[in-house]
């Protein structure tokens, strides 16, 4: 386990192995549950009761549920937008790296994606059981599901204005309420949590939200930055802008020209390119360029088609999406389930591109070797849980721990970060191979700490100290991006 899946979630799901699978609010303690709700436990705790309480275990559960993400995706894009743009979305998502890294890890980001997915899948089909279903496992993940519910809402009100004829509003109203139920059978979870605790929302959590301008707008521009520049992505987005333009051009170049005018003038605005205004104008400017496109592709073709309309969606959903997490505690894994949506949109933008047959496996192929031979091997500062060398950092903790036994230092006082902590407190987190846990180890630096451990995954600031209170470099031990260091005094 690494990260937030050894410290947050491996605990919650071995408690509620402890208990029995339980989707009740306060089958394990909120401190442990964070007040979220309980599926993604649940269904792990499941799991492994019936197949072990093994790493390899709950590793394979992470791994099918990434795989049915593909698969959705591959099925998805092909329904609305057509067979090369199921398989060049499914390329597109198949090789970035958070999705690689997040694949085998136990995060219940994954899990939320699929319902998501899947959702989306028994809505468009007109399947309400199967949504209802899905929606409210989804929102039984993870209440940012709340965001795809609103997206659904405001899509479904759109597409009935716009569509012609319009839609009775007799089926309008039955949509919305059957889009709505969910949020109904998942709000006993949250009248539970008031009854039982007094809070519907975990109070540490509520702390979270952003409470000014400039901090919305600066988590708002990295989010964009993350999902449309970072690792390789740049290219695939200048490629989906061309795509675009070609798209646009071929029905109506005047709507191109203009179109391309105001989205520079708003994307320039929003990254601070131009002339300082209030942060608030320059999230406005980003949701004018938004509105551009979404008008813009409402204008090129009467009456709509499917892939007209599920691009629309795609992108109304990873703007709220965008908006929700900037004004939330941001951290890029929390993204994962935008991915797929960013890679309809991209593929559905690129496929006028590639107008011969050939050319959609040559461009999946170009896909695979240009982040095999470019975007994977880039040395990174740091360690992360979206990222490959996720796996560099757990081999250095092994290791790490590995030479505090051999030397006999876990009889002594350590200090260390909080995820040495935990992987050496711990027999299930698959470090300690049966050894006892370490007794004595904490963040406290003091005069009878006799060992420290530091690491590039989680920097203390204390590492500067390390000479000036007579440690000595004991062990250094470095793979890929990863380092680690044992001092002792």
């Amino acid at each position: 386990y690494f990260w937030d899946a050894s410290w947050v979630y491996a605990p919650a799901i071995q408690t509620m192995m402890e208990h029995g699978p339980s989707l009740i609010p306060d089958a394990i303690p909120p401190d442990l549950s964070r007040g979220h709700p309980l599926f993604f436990h649940f269904i792990t705790a499941l799991w492994l009761n019936i197949w072990g309480n093994h790493l390899w275990s709950v590793h394979l559960l992470m791994v099918l549920i990434s795989f049915g993400v593909l698969i959705l995706t591959y099925r998805l894009g092909s329904q609305w937008a057509g067979p090369p743009a199921g398989i060049l979305a499914a390329a597109i998502l198949v090789v970035q790296e958070l999705f690689l890294a997040q694949s085998a890890q136990c995060l219940p980001e994954g899990l939320l994606t699929l319902l998501i997915l899947l959702s989306l899948w028994f809505y468009g089909k007109d399947q309400w059981l199967g949504y209802t279903i899905s929606a409210t496992a989804m929102l039984y993940t993870k209440e940012s599901g709340l965001v795809f519910i609103g997206a659904l809402v405001l899509f479904t009100l759109a597409d009935a204005w716009t569509r012609r004829p319009p839609l009775p509003r007799k089926d309008l109203l039955r949509s919305l309420l059957w889009i709505m139920l969910p949020v109904v059978l998942a709000s006993f979870h949250y009248l539970w949590l008031k009854h039982r605790f007094d809070w519907y929302f975990y109070p540490l959590h509520l702390n979270y939200f952003k409470s000014n301008w400039q901090n919305f707008h600066h988590d708002l521009r990295n989010i964009w930055r993350v999902v449309w520049s970072q690792d390789g992505r740049w290219w695939i987005t200048l490629l989906a802008l061309g795509g675009l333009l070609l798209r646009f051009g071929r029905q109506n170049w005047k709507l191109t020209v203009v179109f391309s005018i105001l989205s520079y003038l708003g994307v320039i605005t929003f990254y601070r390119l131009w002339p300082e205004p209030d942060h608030w104008l320059k999230i406005a400017a980003l949701l004018a360029v938004v509105a551009i496109l979404l008008a813009s592709i409402q204008l090129v073709n009467r009456p709509q088609q499917p892939d007209q309309r599920f691009i629309s969606f795609s992108l109304v959903y990873y703007t709220l999406f965008s908006l929700f997490s900037a004004y939330n505690v941001f951290t890029i894994r929390y993204l994962f389930n935008v991915f797929p949506f960013f890679a309809f949109i991209a593929a559905w933008c690129i496929t006028p591109l590639l107008w011969k047959k050939w050319m959609i496996p040559a461009a999946v192929a170009t896909l695979m070797v240009g982040y095999g031979c470019w975007v994977y091997p880039q040395a990174h500062d740091g360690i992360s849980d979206v990222k490959l060398n996720y796996t560099d950092g757990l081999a250095i903790q092994q290791r790490l721990i590995d030479t505090i036994y051999y030397h006999g230092y876990d009889t002594l006082k350590i200090h260390a970060s909080l995820l040495e902590m935990v992987a050496t407190g711990h027999d299930y987190l698959g470090f300690l191979h049966g050894r006892n846990p370490v007794p004595n180890i904490s963040f406290k630096l003091d005069s009878t700490t006799r060992v420290a451990i530091y690491t590039n995954i989680a920097r203390e600031p204390t590492y500067q100290q390390m000479d000036t209170l007579g440690f000595q470099l004991r062990t250094r031990i470095e793979q890929g991006d990863a380092w680690g260091e044992v001092w002792v005094r």
